[in-house]
């Protein structure tokens, strides 16, 4: 997949790595994050202007390896170097940080976990460095990966020699919704929102769906040949998350609304290690979530947070039924329900960074529960007089810290072609009432694609004490 990883953002990353090259000495750094992300990007904007060298692993073939590396130190010297294995690579960072060499140099060994398990004595090798060499040279190394579970195997893992020797570890995730959108600044606020559900904030496919509308990126990337974004998602899935069986069906039970692990477990019928190694994994990756529903504290819940895995998943492989690559915009049609419900689950989590940008927020997430039927205005009520329950949810609640006390804010999100009216407020009233009852300093935010009613509207002006907050789609770019 041949895409411009345009960099974007990244402001409070880069002062990080600014700091730690000012110290003193030589300094040691990884960086991580999923394919496509943008670390490589990221790395380059941190060099600019620095005495730099940048040298990525093609692969785990030796001699196509060190014929690259070799060719990368050439050119930074300016004179033929010829690395053959490890040792010479380390002989020759030794020569790039030497003290009489001016200013400090950084080091980017890009995709260095395919050096290390192309050759096994890497890992003590650059650990014997680090602790010994660089202590006489000026040298700020970094080492870069996107295997996430391979990073944390070398530099985490308390069997490892390079256990404790990257203090400062910095992960790149993906853009949040405001700086995803600069990717789309000629369309509408609807389809930024749709095109962020799908892109998910990594640049590499924002980079892509630039300048088209989102059928023709649903289209071309997903549902007509060569459909680089589906290639792309069954890369990602076949490199990072196996066995594939055991994802997919983990992934399924979330999506279908089993979030808990013991849930989890029974529903796909694997043992409990199985199942809770890989949705530690899952986590790890950033495609999966955990949150505390709000009020059970010990209950444990998952949910899909990586929107473009979720497209993959839920709307994609859907459409090979329809015959995906003979006529995309037939197929776009015919998925469009489909497509529609995954647009309005993905709203929720432009939403959620809409109240993180805008609150204090001490803790957020989501309440599922039970809430009393209401009809007419009453509570509804069985047989024997007692209140008849259903299953309910609040789409974000956050505890708000303000200049006295605590908020709890109370969140509807709607990316319908209905208003949200009074219907809506009251719901969110009632269940708010079930997640938490004589709470004082409740606030409620409703959010809508097509706006509010006359009636909410009114409603909420003629009534601050009930500090109801209305943002529609426009007002969402926090």
């Amino acid at each position: 997949m041949t895409i411009n990883n345009v960099f974007k953002g990244r402001d409070d990353e880069l002062s990080k790595l600014d700091r730690l090259y000012r110290k003193g000495g030589s300094t040691t750094c990884a960086v991580y994050g999923r394919r496509r992300v943008g670390k490589t990007s990221f790395l380059q904007r941190f060099c600019d202007g620095k005495p730099s060298l940048f040298m990525t692993v093609p692969g785990k073939d030796p001699d196509l390896t060190w014929d690259v590396l070799s060719s990368q130190a050439t050119e930074h010297v300016g004179r033929e170097v010829r690395l053959w294995g490890v040792p010479d690579l380390l002989g020759f960072l030794k020569e790039v940080g030497s003290v009489d060499r001016g200013e400090k140099t950084v080091v980017v060994l890009d995709e260095f976990p395919l050096l290390a398990d192309m050759d096994g004595s890497t890992v003590p090798l650059l650990q014997r460095f680090i602790d010994h060499d660089m202590k006489h040279i000026r040298l700020m190394l970094v080492v870069c990966g996107s295997s996430m579970m391979a990073m944390g195997r070398h530099l985490n893992d308390g069997e490892s020699p390079l256990y404790k020797r990257f203090i400062l570890q910095m992960r790149i995730d993906p853009l949040p919704y405001p700086q995803a959108c600069a990717f789309h600044k000629g369309l509408d606020e609807e389809d930024r929102v749709r095109m962020f559900a799908v892109g998910s904030g990594i640049p590499a496919y924002h980079e892509y769906m630039k300048g088209r509308s989102v059928e023709q990126a649903i289209t071309d990337g997903f549902l007509k040949e060569p459909a680089l974004l589906r290639s792309e998602a069954d890369s990602l899935v076949s490199l990072e998350l196996k066995p594939k069986e055991t994802y997919d069906r983990i992934l399924a039970s979330i999506r279908e609304g089993t979030f808990d692990a013991s849930g989890i477990e029974d529903r796909t019928g694997l043992s409990r290690t199985t199942c809770l190694a890989a949705i530690e994994n899952l986590e790890l990756l950033g495609v999966i979530r955990e949150e505390i529903c709000y009020g059970k504290t010990r209950k444990r819940m998952f949910v899909v947070t990586d929107g473009f895995l979720d497209f993959y998943y839920d709307v994609a492989i859907r459409s090979e039924p329809y015959g995906r690559f003979s006529h995309g915009r037939d197929v776009y049609r015919t998925l469009g329900n489909r497509m529609a419900a995954f647009f309005g689950r993905r709203f929720e989590e432009v939403c959620r960074q809409y109240v993180l940008d805008t609150e204090r927020c001490k803790w957020i997430g989501r309440w599922r529960g039970s809430s009393p039927v209401v009809s007419n205005g009453e509570v509804v009520r069985g047989e024997d007089g007692r209140p008849v329950m259903e299953d309910a949810d609040i789409d974000i609640v956050a505890e708000v810290e303000n200049d006295r006390n605590v908020d709890l804010v109370l969140c509807e999100c709607r990316f319908t072609h209905r208003m949200v009216g009074m219907r809506e407020y009251e719901n969110l009233v009632k269940r708010g009432l079930s997640a938490r009852r004589g709470y004082q300093n409740k606030r409620y935010i409703l959010f809508s694609r097509v706006g509010f009613t006359d009636e909410l509207r009114e409603f909420a002006e003629d009534n601050p004490g009930m500090r109801i907050e209305l943002v529609p789609m426009d007002d969402i770019h926090a």
